[in-house]
């Protein structure tokens, strides 16, 4: 497993105050047949979120990376209360677990809402992995077992 140092002064504060992040990447589909998806070489920063049902990308990227909306509104309640959500279609490259995952995601205005987060890892990517969260020693690692399917619907 590879443990993740966060930004800060001492490791237990930092991992309270940030809580344990990841860099990401995003991809949007293909826009046509025989074309690939496109990561966009972005250095995005996610929370690993251990409280979210789904993972979700904030609304205003999404909308920047032209991520298409797949399906009807979401509705849920999140941190920042109610949502309705479109759900978009994309892939995200979470680089710190050498893992893409494809699929789904809730667009929500995390950016909107003072969050310094560009994205939420959710439980529906979580529990293909094993997580580890030490506040002792302001600590955390994950690993994400291989596996042909990392596709999400």
């Amino acid at each position: 497993m590879r443990t993740i140092d966060l930004p800060g002064e001492e490791q237990p504060n930092s991992l309270e105050e940030w809580g344990p992040v990841a860099q990401i990447d995003i991809a949007h589909g293909p826009q046509g047949i025989g074309q690939s998806f496109q990561f966009h070489g972005g250095n995005y920063v996610a929370l690993i979120d251990t409280g979210a049902r789904m993972s979700c990308v904030d609304s205003g990227l999404a909308e920047r990376l032209n991520l298409p909306i797949v399906g009807s509104p979401i509705e849920g309640v999140g941190a920042t209360g109610p949502f309705n959500s479109d759900p978009v279609l994309g892939r995200i490259h979470i680089e710190d677990f050498d893992t893409v995952v494809y699929g789904r995601f809730l667009a929500l205005p995390l950016v909107e809402h003072d969050q310094p987060y560009h994205a939420l890892i959710g439980r529906d990517i979580l529990r293909r992995g094993k997580f580890t969260y030490d506040g002792v020693t302001g600590s955390w690692s994950m690993k994400i077992e291989p596996t042909d399917d990392y596709n999400r619907s």
